[in-house]
């Protein structure tokens, strides 16, 4: 039995980012990006923090690396919405872990840092994934 397929092509075309997209990417980007290259210098008051939540001293450089990777990625997502989805998940989960890393040294006098870049994160793949899902525009 020979089955006939259609494929309408706008289907399979991603929505441009709209403005809201736009600037909550570059937010979180420039964010991301600031605080990673403070951990990667590394500026001593990520070194405090990072103490406090039982991070070792030789972490600071890589993570503040993954961050800013995790930034340039979501700008990328811009054009490239894969990557854009794949970074936003990936810092999703880094912040999880940050989060809980502070929870569970009890270091809960900094855990909004972490926290608020976990929501910028979120929220960044929240709209990359409905853009990535809503019908193009004419």
């Amino acid at each position: 039995m020979v089955r006939e397929v259609h494929c309408d092509l706008r289907t399979h075309m991603v929505a441009a980012p709209g403005p809201v997209d736009i600037a909550l990417t570059i937010v979180t980007a420039a964010a991301t990006a600031g605080i990673g290259a403070a951990a990667a210098a590394p500026a001593p008051f990520v070194l405090k923090f990072m103490r406090e939540a039982g991070v070792p001293d030789s972490w600071p450089q890589a993570l503040g690396a993954v961050k800013v990777a995790g930034a340039v990625g979501l700008l990328a997502g811009l054009r490239a919405k894969p990557l854009g989805i794949a970074a936003a998940s990936g810092l999703v989960l880094f912040f999880c872990g940050a989060v809980i890393t502070h929870v569970r040294a009890g270091a809960f006098r900094n855990i909004s840092f972490p926290a608020v870049y976990l929501g910028l994160s979120s929220m960044s793949l929240a709209l990359a994934a409905r853009r990535a899902t809503r019908p193009p525009t004419a």
